[in-house]
This record gives structure tokens, sequence and C-alpha cells, in this order.
């Protein structure tokens, strides 16, 4: 019985002496060093979405839909994903006017040994746009058959398939623009 409360108190003791501040060789304390596993995720959390609430201003209001956080590379980094509704437009400060709403996701970086923030807005159309362009340029072979001014006609292999595609800026109105004329694809 007497193994067992001492035992019991020495861990007891150590833990508490690990969480104490260490001394450094001149004889002053140091507080024990924060990292992003040791700092309560709600606080992380309130960092994130106090670092976004910056953004607003009287024609722009954010309506936080979501947050997750996740520990960055480093200890002492922890980094958010918050999803967001943006109001934006005159109606935003006053009872009338009008409102666009869109939803945006912004990633917030928190180093919690200083509490600084940084935050970037994720274009989330743009990189499907970018992604969407290389896929097809690594599975669609496409070649020009024919161009004029304002008729262009590729053939393209897709998925073992041979496609005739016409795009052509007639009846597009100013400024031009190329519009899918005919797509037309055998196996």
């Amino acid at each position: 019985m007497k193994r067992v409360f001492l035992l019991t108190a020495f861990c007891t003791a150590m833990s508490a002496a690990a969480k104490m501040p260490q001394a450094t060789p001149e004889g002053r304390s140091q507080p024990a060093k924060l990292t992003a596993k040791t700092v309560n995720p709600d606080l992380i959390r309130e960092a994130c979405i106090g670092a976004i609430k910056r953004e607003e201003t009287a024609f722009k209001r954010l309506d936080v839909t979501g947050v997750s956080e996740s520990i960055g590379s480093s200890d002492s980094v922890a980094t958010c994903s918050v999803d967001a509704i943006l109001f934006e437009g005159s109606g935003v400060a006053a009872p009338r006017g009008t409102i666009t709403t869109s939803k945006v996701t912004f990633s917030v970086r928190v180093d919690v040994a200083t509490g600084e923030t940084s935050v970037a807005r994720v274009d989330e159309a743009a990189a499907r746009q970018a992604a969407q362009i290389t896929l097809a340029s690594m599975f669609i072979d496409m070649k020009a058959v024919s161009t004029s001014p304002d008729k262009v006609t590729y053939s393209a292999t897709i998925a073992d398939k041979k496609c005739m595609v016409d795009v052509t800026t007639q009846g597009s109105g100013e400024p031009k623009r190329w519009l899918v004329g005919r797509i037309e694809c055998k196996r």
C-alpha cells in the first residue's frame, strides 16, 4: 500500500515539475514552451475566427459556417480552414441597399507562441478551373483541323473516341466570344 502511494505521489510530483518554468543558467525562470498540441483547440478556433473578422468593413460582413483546425509542420504553428458566407454591398450597413452573398473559404495560420495570424482567401473556383484545364490537357489530344477568323474546327481523341468540335464566334455579339457550335464523336 505504501509503495503504490509513494509511486503515485512521485509520478504526480514529476508531472508537476515538468510543467514548472525552467531555470536558465543566469537563474531566471523561463515559461514552458507553448506548442500547437498543448494549446486548447477552442482558443485556436477563436484566433482563426477573430483573424477573418478583422477583414470586415461597413460594407462587408462575414458569417462563419465552419472551422476546422490542424497542426502545422512545426509545433508552434496551427492552421485553420474557415468557411463563411460573405455579405457585400451598401445593404450591409444600411436598412436598404444591395447585398451580394457568396461562399468563401479562408486559410488562417496561427503562431501559438506569439498569437500572430495570417489570413489568405482560398479561391476554390479558380483552383478548380486550373485543375480541369490540366486534366483536360493530359487526357485529350486536340489538334486544329481548319481555322478562319470566326471558326476553328478541332479534332480530338477522348477515351478512344474520335471527336470533331466546331468553335465559332458567329452570333456571339460584341465583344466576340468563342462558342461551341457542334460536337460529334464516333468510336
